[in-house]
């Protein structure tokens, strides 16, 4: 399972694969940092800090399948952080 980043050229861009229950990353990039842990064998969170540009993220599955979780945000948003996250009874 993992979180990806759509580019402004629409092409996806891996942000984390996450293998097993507890796995943790983190990343500072331009458009804020991100922080990702797989809470479960079907649940994964992230989280956006300081959120500087619109942005869509899409979570994948093992299964082949794109469950999408969409984030946007505006360049002059207050938003400090918000929480994305996929599990398959919410989907």
């Amino acid at each position: 399972m993992s979180w990806c980043l759509q580019d402004a050229n629409g092409q996806l861009e891996n942000l984390f694969a996450m293998r097993t229950t507890g796995d943790k990353d983190k990343v500072v990039r331009e458009g804020g940092t991100y922080e990702a842990e797989r809470v479960g064998d079907m649940e994964l969170t992230l989280r956006i800090e300081n959120p500087s540009v619109s942005q869509i993220i899409y979570c994948t599955c093992s299964m082949a399948q794109r469950q999408i979780v969409v984030a946007r945000q505006g360049r002059n948003s207050q938003l400090v952080s918000t929480w994305l996250w996929w599990s398959p009874e919410i989907a």
